[in-house]
């Protein structure tokens, strides 16, 4: 998994847990881990059985509440990663299946457009032009090495 912090503030982990398998030798995340602002990290769960999958989660604190990624791959069947935000941030997943045995979730944590604010609107200009996230499609090819991918970017544009 590879975690995008695109606010303006810094991200702590404050829960962490392999629930199914293990963490990856050095890639393990930890408990207090700070995820700066306007950066990325990259943690990885394996299975530790044959015919067994793996299941993990992160849970990150923010001076606006808490954020929730988890993911399950079970030994046979589809990745399944689930998000959970607060209002003010959102969290685009985009899943890389090429390789079903090492699938990869680019998470990327953004903040969310405000349209209370008449300040922020006249600054930003009207929300009728944020466009919903498009939905990921099954066998999203990202570039080698994931590192071009920019905050914001529609899987159209990665895949390009």
């Amino acid at each position: 998994m590879v975690v995008q912090n695109s606010t303006n503030e810094n991200l702590t982990i404050q829960g962490v847990a392999a629930l199914v398998g293990q963490w990856a030798d050095k890639m393990a995340p930890t408990q207090g881990f700070v995820l700066a602002q306007q950066t990325a990290a990259e943690w990885m769960s394996v299975s530790t059985e044959l015919c067994v999958g793996t299941s993990a989660f992160v849970r990150f604190g923010s001076s606006r509440g808490y954020l929730t990624i988890r993911w399950s791959q079970p030994w046979m069947g589809p990745f399944r990663p689930t998000v959970e935000a607060v209002p003010d941030l959102t969290i685009d997943s985009t899943i890389d299946n090429t390789n079903p045995d090492a699938v990869v979730l680019l998470a990327t944590i953004s903040d969310c457009r405000r349209t209370t604010n008449p300040r922020s609107d006249a600054e930003l200009g009207p929300a009728s032009d944020v466009k919903p996230t498009p939905e990921v499609k099954p066998g999203l090819k990202l570039p080698k090495g994931g590192a071009d991918v920019k905050p914001g970017a529609t899987p159209e544009t990665v895949a390009g």
